[in-house]
């Protein structure tokens, strides 16, 4: 092979090679999920998006609590949870309705620490998962009547 035909041959792969490389770590990067909860007490809950399908279909809660009278609410994060500020999640907080459909909730700006109560629960915020990928994301609470 010429000097010539062999630089040109360099030139040509070690871009090629840079951008596959960089396409494979953005992937990569990008399909990040939190670990697994783990071994935890019965009152901490993995609270995550739920993607439904759909911009015009409502998010439904992802971790159920039942309260001492019996009924029950549901935990929900909405939109991405990535910006700017001490809060870093948006929580919302949702009763069960008699008829089974969840009632209109109220939403919390969150970061780790925060508690929040509403509906008669007490949330603590243990940790906020912030993925890359915002429906990947996921919040760890620990939640119990107040």
């Amino acid at each position: 092979m010429s000097p010539v035909r062999r630089r040109l041959l360099v030139w040509i792969l070690v871009p090629v090679t840079l951008l596959v490389a960089g396409l494979i770590g953005f992937l990569v990067y990008w399909g990040q999920t939190p670990p697994a909860l783990g071994a935890h007490s019965s009152d901490v809950y993995r609270v995550t998006f739920s993607d439904t399908g759909g911009h015009s279909a409502p998010q439904v809660p992802t971790a159920f609590i039942k309260l001492p009278d019996g009924s029950k609410v549901g935990l929900q994060i909405g939109g991405p949870i990535h910006g700017s500020g001490p809060h870093r999640a948006l929580l919302m907080i949702r009763p069960l309705l008699p008829s089974g459909s969840y009632g209109d909730g109220t939403s919390f700006p969150v970061a780790p620490g925060d508690v929040v109560r509403e509906h008669g629960l007490r949330v603590k915020v243990l940790k906020v998962w912030a993925m890359p990928d915002w429906k990947k994301s996921a919040v760890d609470v620990q939640a119990d009547p107040s």
